[in-house]
């Protein structure tokens, strides 16, 4: 069960590490370019860009291991 959760865990990390490389590349390309639109009043882009945030949260790490658990250290 230790490596089912130690594999959540690194799969957890994997998504929010890859969610913000997608919000700075969006930032920085994608949305600038939105924002031109939005201030030219082109037809379909009245309403405004959201601002969008990083996720800062860490994966907790488990303190014990599978051994300690069971009682075998």
């Amino acid at each position: 069960m230790a490596e089912h959760v130690s594999g959540l865990g690194k799969a957890l990390t994997g998504s929010v590490r890859k969610y913000n490389d997608f919000i700075g590349s969006l930032e920085g390309s994608v949305l600038p370019q939105a924002r031109k639109f939005n201030e030219l009043e082109v037809e379909g882009t009245t309403t405004s860009v959201p601002v969008l945030t990083v996720v800062e949260t860490d994966v907790r790490e488990c303190r014990q291991t599978a051994l300690e658990v069971a009682g075998r250290i």
